[in-house]
Formats: C-alpha cells, structure tokens, sequence
C-alpha cells in the first residue's frame, strides 16, 4: 500500500525505532509500528467482514424454519448494516490514506465494529437457543470458538480489539449460561470463560510472534539498506576516482595531440595522412600551399584526387602509390624524377615517402605521407 505521508529519517540511522512519520498540518506522528499495525488491520479487515457475511447468510439458511421471522430477520438486518458501514469504512479509508489523523482513529472503528459483530452474535445465540434442540446448541458453541478463532489473523496486530471481540461476544452467551439450571448452568459458563481465557492467551502469543517477525524483517531490511548504501558509497568514490583519471588521461591525449599537430604544422616538409581507405584525415600548412587544396577541402577526399603526381620519364599519373603501400605493409619512396601538379596547374618536382601506419593490434590504421620540393636541386642539375 502507498504511503503518501512524507517519510522523515536519518541517512546515516535507518533504525525502524526512529523513523516516523509526520504530517506537520495535522501534527500528528505515527511510528513504523503504529502504521504496519493499522496497515495490517486494514488489509485484513475485508476477510473478517467476509466472514461475517457468509456465516450470517449461512445462519439464516440453517435457523430458516427453526427460528421465527421476527426474530432472524432483525438480527440479520442488524448484521447486514454493520457489513455495510464496515465496507463504507474501509473505502473511506482508501481515500483519505494520505490523513494520519483518520489512520489513528482507524484502529478504534475497526475494532469497534467488530465489537459491534462479536455482541450481534451473542445477542443472536441468547434468541435463537430458546428454539432449536440441544445438539444444536451444543453445536452453536463448537461454531462460536471457530468463528472467534477466524477472527484472530484478522485482529492479530490488534490484541486489544481482540480482546473486546471476545467479551462483547461472551456476555450474552454468559447471560443465557445463568438462565439455565444445576451443574447445566456451570458447565456451560466455565466453558465460556475457558474459551475466552485460551483464545486471550493464543491472541498473545499470536501478536507477540507476529511483531518479533515484523522486528526480524525490519533488522533484516535496515541491515540491507545499510549494505546497499555503503556499497554505492564504495562504488561511487570508485567511479568517480575513475572519472578523475579518465579525464586526466583524456587531457593528456588532448595535450599529446595539440603538441603532434603542432609539431606538423611546423615542419618544413608537405605532410598528409589517410585513413584504411585511403581518405585524407590530416594535411600541414605546408602541403595545403603545394596541393592547391585547404585543409578543410580536403579532409575526407581520397588522395588520388587532391594528389596529382606524373613519373618524368612516362608523364603519366601515378595512382597506385597509396594502395602499393598498403599491400606492402612497408614504406615507398619516390625519386626526384616525380612531378607535382598543383590544383592550379603549376607544377614541382619533389621526393616523397609514403608509410602505412599501424594500429595496437598491428593492423594498419592509415597511412602517411611525406614529400618536399626538390624544384631547385633539379635546376642546379
């Protein structure tokens, strides 16, 4: 069941003893006990209800021709609003389960309208003996323990109550114990009382052994909430250590990288660099200025087509320098009988160099190319 009273405790003391629960409008403070108390008697109070019901119709079918109209029929008209103030109860409950004021005064009515059962039942006995047989009597007694005994997991949190179901119900029987005569009218009053006394003393047993298993279970559940808080408490400062070297690590990356591509930008010498499929991922300042081609326009196009390079001797282009070096998995060098067309036609004579690079696993990750103006060492030539 919901609670939607607002929980108060200590993070760091989750005892059930001091946890509460406060509503500071009503200024009203149930403990945990108070509420699985009332929580309990109101789960259980339908099935007592129910089986108020289904022994009045039951009764009423048995003392049919037995027991006048006059006096059944009110009897079970009396029972019958009692079931449905009781349902009326219960439902106004549902209702109103965010009001701890109402919760308080829950034990007091449902017990009441027990009560109110238990003496409808007595009363009823004290009629309907005068007209039915001994046997039948003695019968109605057997069913009275049992009916009182049905009772008890459904007012088990509540000893008290209990306590009034079974002497609301014992008066009246008591009453028509003294109306009978000789050894009859002790017999049937000390069975009565024993009754009374066993169930009590069973009552208490039952209430004790019912609240040393909700004490068991809340030790049970604070001890885990305990162990799962320090659990996340280890967990967290782990993962946030890991965090803290994760971004360490990532800024030195960071770092490493900024220094590499300055190192790039500053070298003398054209640089370009591909993915696995050849794709240009990287080129320095320098080979922007003899490819024609900026840095932004060129990542992401294939080498072949911002890398336009003819052998002297053929004049033809050369394409194959970047798949040569992948199926080779080694370097490839140009002489410096290679000629250069830059994007706008000017042409240059340079050496180059082309390496695969390799990846942790020693697959090749890319390539890189290397390549410088070799114009004038040909024109001294």
């Amino acid at each position: 069941m919901e609670k939607s009273v607002e929980n108060q405790h200590d993070d760091e003391d989750i005892g059930f003893e001091k946890a509460e629960f406060d509503v500071t409008s009503e200024n009203v403070v149930l403990s945990n006990d108070e509420t699985y108390k009332i929580n309990h008697s109101f789960e259980q109070a339908p099935t007592g209800v129910c089986v108020n019901l289904i022994g009045a119709v039951l009764f009423t079918a048995w003392l049919w021709k037995q027991v006048p109209e006059y006096v059944l029929l009110p009897w079970l008209f009396f029972i019958t609003t009692n079931i449905v103030i009781h349902f009326t109860l219960i439902n106004q409950y549902k209702k109103s389960i965010d009001r701890v004021s109402f919760k308080k005064n829950w034990a007091f009515y449902n017990g009441f309208l027990f009560s109110v059962y238990a003496i409808s039942w007595g009363i009823g006995y004290h009629f309907f003996f005068p007209f039915i047989e001994i046997n039948q009597q003695i019968f109605l007694y057997y069913i009275a323990g049992i009916y009182l005994l049905s009772l008890l997991p459904v007012l088990s949190s509540t000893h008290n109550a209990y306590l009034c179901v079974i002497v609301t119900f014992s008066i009246p029987l008591l009453v028509l114990a003294f109306e009978q005569t000789g050894n009859q009218r002790l017999v049937i009053s000390s069975l009565i009382l024993c009754t009374g006394c066993a169930l009590s003393f069973i009552s208490k047993k039952y209430q004790t052994t019912i609240n040393q298993s909700y004490l068991l279970a809340m030790d049970i559940k604070n001890s885990s909430e305990k162990l799962h808080h320090q659990h996340m408490e280890k967990f967290n400062q782990a993962y946030r250590q890991k965090i803290t070297l994760h971004k360490s690590e990532t800024q030195k990356i960071i770092e490493e990288k900024d220094h590499v591509v300055k190192t790039l930008t500053s070298i003398g010498e054209a640089i370009l660099t591909t993915d696995s499929l050849g794709n240009v991922t990287y080129i320095n300042p320098v080979a922007e200025v003899y490819l024609g081609w900026d840095k932004q326009q060129s990542i992401g196009k294939h080498i072949d087509l911002i890398l336009n390079i003819f052998d002297e001797s053929t004049n033809k282009k050369i394409n194959s320098i970047f798949q040569d070096c992948i199926n080779s998995f080694s370097t490839i060098t140009g002489s410096n009988k290679t000629k250069l067309l830059r994007r706008d036609k000017v042409e240059y004579y340079i050496d180059y160099s082309i390496s695969p690079i390799m990846d942790s696993t020693h697959n090749i990750a890319g390539t890189v190319m290397v390549f410088r103006d070799v114009t004038e060492e040909r024109g001294r030539e």
